[in-house]
């Protein structure tokens, strides 16, 4: 049996490599968020997220900045049962969503089992007219087709 010359073996593994460096792995593309789902992740103005609390990975909600108490997006996740962190045990699926204004629960608020499955959702009174969530910071001047921002909003008309 003839041996292959270890020349021709590097030449097939450079060529190998040159290859497969040629073809880079892709990116998987971003989310697409829609207006409503940017409303909750953002504290409305005049807010700030968990208040005076330290930060909690199953919980966040936004607190007015006079102590007037809750203002603005709440969600809840179901702890991990086996992932835990520095801060605790790490949100698994949601748990609850809803809003609240002037430390009253208003709109629709959903609930849901640990398996994903919805629960119930409760009605109150109507929210509030509220202005447009703020952009994520250095991203004012940013299209649409730019990606390191993250955000980008569904919908196609939805650019600014």
């Amino acid at each position: 049996m003839a041996r292959i010359p270890i020349r021709t073996r590097v030449a097939g593994a450079l060529f190998f490599i040159a290859i497969a460096c040629r073809l880079e792995p892709t990116e998987p593309p971003h989310k697409q968020y829609t207006q409503a789902e940017l409303e909750y992740a953002y504290c409305p103005e005049g807010t700030s997220q968990w208040g005076e609390h330290p930060i909690n990975p199953i919980k966040m909600w936004c607190e007015l900045d006079d102590g007037g108490g809750y203002h603005g997006p709440y969600r809840e996740w179901w702890p991990s049962e086996t992932v835990t962190g520095s801060l605790g045990p790490q949100a698994e699926g949601r748990k609850v969503k809803g809003w609240y204004e002037d430390g009253e629960k208003v709109g629709d608020w959903q609930y849901w089992y640990r398996d994903g499955g919805l629960d119930r959702i409760e009605h109150y009174r109507p929210r509030s007219p509220s202005p447009p969530p703020p952009r994520a910071s250095g991203c004012s001047d940013l299209r649409c087709s730019d990606a390191p921002c993250g955000i980008h909003l569904g919908g196609g008309s939805g650019c600014r």
